[in-house]
């Protein structure tokens, strides 16, 4: 064999050797790393050029198409959630979808699903999977079920994500239960944003289905958004509220290395805000705060209507009254207190905010703007509820967050869709 012979031979094997290592890296850290990687990681799952994501809270292997596939199909891998996984000698981990903390894969009736953390031992084991070689392809991996045994995460019928066992006649099985580890697909939803992550606040017996569709296009916007329902959907204490939005707040920034986040608060959310600003540390935390029909200074409704049907078990209720202590500790000497940005929308039609001024806060200095709707539309009939689907608001909502001058289109449509 000649040299030159050889030197190619060589430098063939190397090249050869080098994307070997190159492809499986992220295989084989992840199968062999499960204690020195105690810190979740950021990645996605792929599937012959198809990836692992969650489409209306169902696990789905399709074609990522648009920002919000790719945000739909990023995931932390972190630890696993069971009791024990972490001192059972084998890499166990859970996946938490990025665009929606504290929700994660799991195995429900058979497929996969994506469901909130709810702290019972049964959804950690369901969310649990034992990392395996893969079974098509040892250098990549498949995921054993821990609480079902011999039962593996797969691609199933119509593209739906399934967990089974291998069947004795079952020609693909292994090829669906195998996938590679992939970069993540959405950089922004894994920490390279610029722009602060946005947390919106739920109001009043609000669920965060309500929110999807402003969520939906503050993403499209190139956000990094999240939902907070209040605890209890609002019947409890806000203090304790306020907390709990913290803790979701200092999750997002810890994630997303982010100094600060935006808030948008509805009706109550406002006042959590608010609370988690002035009571829970979110003074330095916060860049800018937009309520939307805030009780800022109360509601005559919450004494008329809610404390007499919600009784003695909504808190909230009794704090949302004009003559509450809570909101006058809450407001004190300057209602909008610190460095941060407020912003807030009222509609004259709002029949839950009585009066409607109340959603606006007194404080004269030039980080705190109100925003009467009809001021800039006149012919805007937007009310309480709308405010969060109404175009004009959100046009003024991208402006606040952007620190420009708030000027509403009255022409934007509604924004209805997620």
């Amino acid at each position: 064999m000649s040299t030159r012979v050889l030197v190619t031979s060589m430098t063939t094997s190397r090249t050869t050797i080098r994307r070997f290592v190159a492809t499986g890296a992220l295989a084989w850290t992840l199968l062999l790393g499960a204690r020195a990687h105690a810190q979740a990681q950021c990645i996605s799952l792929e599937s012959n050029g198809q990836f692992v994501r969650h489409t209306l809270f169902l696990g789905r292997v399709d074609p990522v198409v648009g920002d919000l596939g790719e945000r739909d199909a990023t995931f932390l891998k972190g630890p696993g959630l069971a009791a024990g996984s972490t001192t059972s000698g084998e890499q166990v981990v859970s996946f938490e979808a990025t665009n929606y903390p504290g929700y994660y894969l799991r195995h429900q009736l058979y497929s996969m699903v994506l469901n909130k953390d709810d702290g019972t031992p049964s959804f950690k084991d369901d969310a649990t999977f034992v990392v395996r070689p893969g079974r098509a392809n040892p250098r990549q991996v498949s995921f054993e079920s821990k609480n079902y045994p011999n039962h593996f995460i797969r691609k199933g019928f119509a593209q739906g994500l399934v967990i089974a066992q291998p069947g004795p006649f079952d020609a693909t099985f292994d090829s669906d239960v195998t996938f590679s580890i992939a970069e993540p697909r959405s950089k922004s939803e894994c920490g390279n944003n610029k722009k602060d992550p946005v947390i919106i606040v739920a109001g009043t017996l609000s669920p965060w289905l309500l929110y999807e569709a402003m969520r939906h296009r503050l993403q499209r916007e190139g956000y990094n958004a999240y939902i907070f329902e209040l605890p209890t959907l609002g019947m409890q204490d806000m203090k304790l509220s306020s907390s709990a939005l913290g803790a979701l707040a200092d999750k997002v920034r810890a994630r997303l290395r982010a100094t600060k986040v935006d808030l948008i608060g509805h009706s109550q959310g406002a006042e959590v805000s608010r609370s988690y600003v002035k009571y829970a540390g979110g003074a330095k935390l916060v860049d800018s705060l937009i309520s939307l029909g805030g009780a800022h200074y109360g509601t005559t409704v919450a004494d008329s209507v809610f404390t007499p049907v919600l009784g003695a078990t909504c808190v909230a209720c009794k704090q949302l009254s004009p003559s509450s202590q809570y909101l006058r500790d809450l407001n004190g000497q300057d209602d909008a207190p610190g460095t941060v940005s407020y912003t807030n929308f009222v509609t004259k039609l709002d029949v839950i905010i009585q009066p409607y001024t109340s959603g606006l806060l007194k404080s004269t200095r030039s980080t705190n703007i109100n925003v009467t709707v009809q001021d800039q539309c006149l012919v805007d009939l937007v009310d309480h509820i709308g405010m969060i689907y109404d175009g004009p608001v959100l046009s003024g909502i991208l402006n606040a967050l952007a620190h420009q001058p708030v000027a509403l289109n009255c022409l934007a449509p509604l924004n209805l869709l997620p």
